[in-house]
């Protein structure tokens, strides 16, 4: 059984629409000639083992539900940034513009 359930494809379209919304962020800041607003986009989906070990070392329940609701890390960005300022710009454009929680 796969923790995430009926969710897995999901999580995989949630995970490239965020990193599509990311990308167009991206280019709209290069159009306005501002710096691009990362280096490198690095993602992934918890595998499911990682998820369960997870659940199990926190107490609570190894179920989809547990998985989606009670661990905040199924899908994973990283944005490696250039500098502090533009670090600073980026995350300001993710959590306006996409609703990203950091």
């Amino acid at each position: 059984m796969n923790i995430y359930g009926d969710y897995e494809d999901t999580l995989n379209q949630v995970m490239e629409d965020l990193l599509a919304k990311i990308q167009q962020l991206n280019q709209q800041a290069i159009d306005l000639h501002q710096p691009k607003l990362y280096e490198h986009l690095i993602s992934r989906i918890k595998t499911p083992a990682s998820m369960v070990e997870k659940c199990q070392r926190k107490g609570y329940p190894v179920t989809t539900t547990s998985a989606l609701r009670k661990c905040k890390d199924a899908i994973w960005v990283r944005i490696v940034c250039n500098s502090l300022m533009i670090l600073t710009t980026a995350l300001a454009f993710c959590t306006k513009q996409i609703g990203a929680q950091l």
